[in-house]
């Protein structure tokens, strides 16, 4: 994903290779971007609508307003949950769940970092991972 002035560019990644290709733009500026287990593309901008992507057209059908400012998406693969971090605000540790029929987010709690959460990920066995770039310098939590 790559955004700009008020598009976003959904590009694939050959992970082999490095190279990239744009595989449609999208009429938004988005902040956040996941793929759940049944294949739906789940993305949010950059003034917290949340959004379904038909992954063939890239076309946007709007689901709600979540409230917030998102910087990462992720789903947890044993319950289905929709788990999301945010990019700016007072709360920046805070890990929300998102309602995939409403937009609705539902704060879970604090981290406890005390840094925004750039990306969020889970393992298999549903651990949840959260990546933070504080002072130039990545970390890692589970």
């Amino acid at each position: 994903m790559a955004s700009g002035a008020s598009v976003t560019n959904i590009v694939r990644v050959n992970s082999v290779l490095g190279d990239a290709w744009t595989k449609f733009e999208v009429d938004a500026l988005l902040n956040s971007f996941t793929i759940t287990s049944d294949g739906t593309w789940f993305a949010t901008d950059n003034v917290g609508i949340f959004y379904i992507i038909n992954p063939a057209t890239g076309e946007l059908t709007e689901i709600g307003n979540t409230g917030l400012l998102i910087s990462a998406l992720a789903e947890n693969p044993l319950t289905g949950d929709l788990y999301a971090s945010l990019f700016a605000g007072d709360n920046k540790d805070e890990l929300y769940l998102i309602d995939k029929a409403t937009g609705s987010a539902q704060l879970l709690g604090s981290t406890g970092i005390d840094n925004y959460i750039d990306a969020l990920t889970f393992t298999d066995d549903g651990l949840l991972w959260e990546l933070m770039i504080k002072f130039s310098s990545p970390l890692l939590y589970c």
